[in-house]
């Protein structure tokens, strides 16, 4: 469970930037139960959180940051060419900035219901800092401190002594890899418990290949329980059922049957040599006896999903009509795509990261889709970049849930909350942000040269 990311000199944001999904106790904020969970009496986490702002604001930055955090925890172990590990550029819009160290950490709540905190200052590619923490009741405790070689741990840290010498130098550890992964490769009791947060994070991507959609229609093949809780959403926009057709089986006996005519055809030919027409129906024959034996079972046949044998089922005038996947829109294919990945997430408390969520999608569509996730028991999370301000509605998100982020004059990407700003008096009895938005009390849009061009946009619309 993601509680809080922060990052700072890297890419547009040049100060630390903090996004937090804990949910606010102000009693005029505190709403809507179900888009929060609790995690003991004083915490409470929010299931999903979008975050609005201008093209070029840095909003794809903030994912792509916790992304590179990612990566370079996972896969920094690994022999690889380094692609993988998308090491980021420090803010590069001043001259001191270029040199500085960049910054990266995070807070989850682990599995065991324990508070861990970790971060790690990079430059160059190589670890200059490094530091672990745990809450194991109410008191922060240090776990490690790593600065470049050297580092400090906690005497009941057991898991790490064995990479220490005595002079509280690391063994065996590059400097580009991180301590905590080198720990989790030997199975270290917090070290393991953290890696285990970053591998509940999901970066939803909307253009990788089929595994994705695979996933979404192996769980509508498999099991009821997402049938009938994505269903609902499905039949908004008009698709009753999605159906396999299994073109395996069907195409050995059609290939059996087709050797067996041209067999009973030979056979009626007038051939010269006997013994060449006896050969000629072995062949046959033995064709057809290998294809009968191949092994072929309809169960595991089944588990394969050929998208081109997916068809969706629409309604008209009671009339069924299957129609093929491809000539979906692409909205319909997305949606598809993204209701398996929302219920795994749901289900085994991943944190789904999306950017970009409401595009192809209409703004009933996106509030009923996020509305589901919202009140399905469990402790899934979604990060999700958003420009549909009609998404700025109480009746759907809580004000803590909404996040903005606005670039300055310099070029630096700041990230703040709705909940910072007092209630203005237009939004006593409406409760929606949308309009106050655009006209950019809360800054986070497009730049004009001046507010009267926002207001005359305004007026358009």
């Amino acid at each position: 469970m993601l509680i809080s990311f922060s990052c700072e000199n890297i890419l547009s944001f040049k100060s630390n930037q903090y996004l937090s999904l804990i949910a606010t106790n102000k009693k005029k904020d505190n709403i809507l139960p179900n888009n929060y969970f609790s995690i003991n009496e004083k915490e409470n986490l929010l299931k999903s959180t979008l975050l609005f702002g201008a093209n070029g604001s840095g909003k794809t930055n903030l994912l792509a940051c916790l992304s590179s955090m990612y990566n370079i925890v996972i896969h920094s172990l690994e022999k690889l060419n380094n692609k993988k590990l998308n090491y980021l550029p420090p803010f590069l819009l001043d001259h001191e900035s270029r040199n500085k160290d960049s910054e990266y950490e995070i807070e989850f709540y682990a599995k065991n219901k324990i508070k861990y905190r970790y971060g790690f200052s990079l430059k160059n590619k190589n670890i200059e800092e490094e530091w672990f923490y745990y809450t194991p009741k109410t008191r922060e405790t240090l776990l490690f401190h790593r600065k470049k070689n050297k580092i400090e741990i906690n005497k009941t840290f057991d898991e790490a002594s064995k990479f220490i010498d005595d002079n509280n130098e690391i063994l065996k550890t590059k400097e580009t890899v991180p301590f905590l992964s080198v720990l989790a490769s030997f199975n270290g009791k917090h070290s393991s418990a953290i890696i285990d947060c970053f591998l509940a994070l999901n970066f939803f991507d909307i253009n990788n290949e089929e595994e994705d959609l695979k996933e979404t229609l192996r769980l509508w093949k498999e099991e009821e329980e997402f049938r009938i809780w994505a269903l609902p959403v499905l039949n908004s926009i008009g698709i009753q059922d999605i159906r396999f057709e299994n073109q395996s089986i069907g195409e050995i006996e059609k290939l059996k049957e087709k050797i067996l005519k041209e067999k009973e055809k030979f056979s009626n030919l007038n051939v010269p040599s006997d013994e060449i027409k006896d050969k000629t129906q072995k062949i046959f024959s033995s064709l057809f006896d290998l294809i009968s034996s191949t092994p072929l079972d309809e169960e595991e046949v089944s588990k394969e999903i050929n998208l081109s044998t997916i068809k969706l089922i629409r309604v008209i005038d009671g009339e069924e009509f299957p129609l093929p996947f491809s000539l979906e829109s692409s909205g319909t294919q997305k949606l598809i795509h993204l209701l398996g990945a929302m219920y795994i997430a749901c289900k085994e408390g991943e944190i789904l990261i999306i950017d970009e969520f409401d595009v192809k999608f209409h703004t009933l569509l996106s509030k009923y889709v996020f509305r589901l996730f919202n009140e399905c028991s469990g402790e899934g999370q979604i990060i999700a970049t958003v420009h549909d301000t009609n998404l700025m509605d109480t009746d759907y998100f809580r004000r803590d849930q909404i996040w903005l982020m606005n670039k300055n004059e310099k070029g630096e990407s700041q990230i703040y909350s709705l909940v910072e700003f007092k209630e203005l008096a237009s939004n006593i009895l409406n409760k929606n942000y949308s309009n106050e938005y655009l006209k950019g009390f809360y800054d986070a849009i497009p730049l004009f040269q001046d507010k009267f061009e926002v207001l005359e946009l305004m007026d358009e619309a």
